[in-house]
């Protein structure tokens, strides 16, 4: 008999490029991604190169096909039960950076942040200055991706916005 796809046991990453992979996944998720009840992993964005990257990197660290549905934006989605109790118990609950990421090396701090900023970064001009500019409504969880910038030899600083949101 054939196990339904929402249960189907994922790979663990075990290897060091896995873990790589997973920080990446993490920041994604933690950016533009959605967990929906336990049993989907969703990402929506308007890029179908990223959306088509994210696949590739859940099939890649976790053995799972995630298709990708084009209507108006990209949706990429994997129905696992396993995938998503995994990212909700590494990120407490789409809160926080994990801990193999905040004591990790700079290589898994750096995939991190390449992944988070693919989803809510951007590039603003400010009196003819180019900076990169990532907006979020959590705050504490900005405060930590400061120190993960600061850890790899980036300066940033938090910007509170009077309506809730904030910028590092």
């Amino acid at each position: 008999m054939r196990r339904p796809a929402n249960f189907k046991k994922i790979e663990i990453p075990q290897t060091y490029e896995d873990n790589l992979d997973e920080a990446e996944i993490v920041g994604i998720i933690l950016g533009d991604g959605y967990i929906y009840k336990n049993n989907l992993v969703r990402l929506k964005v308007r890029e179908l190169d990223f959306c088509q990257h994210f696949a590739k990197l859940i099939a890649k660290t976790y053995g799972l096909f995630a298709p990708i549905k084009l209507k108006k934006y990209p949706t990429c989605f994997v129905h696992s039960t396993n995938l998503a109790e995994r990212l909700i118990n590494l990120t407490r609950n789409n809160k926080e950076i994990p801990d193999f990421i905040l004591k990790g090396d700079k290589f898994i701090k750096a995939r991190f942040i390449r992944g988070f900023s693919d989803a809510e970064g951007s590039v603003d001009v400010i009196y003819n200055r180019r900076q990169i500019v990532i907006t979020q409504n959590n705050v504490s969880l900005l405060k930590q991706i400061k120190q993960l910038l600061l850890d790899i030899g980036i300066q940033s600083k938090v910007v509170i916005k009077k309506f809730g949101s904030a910028k590092l």
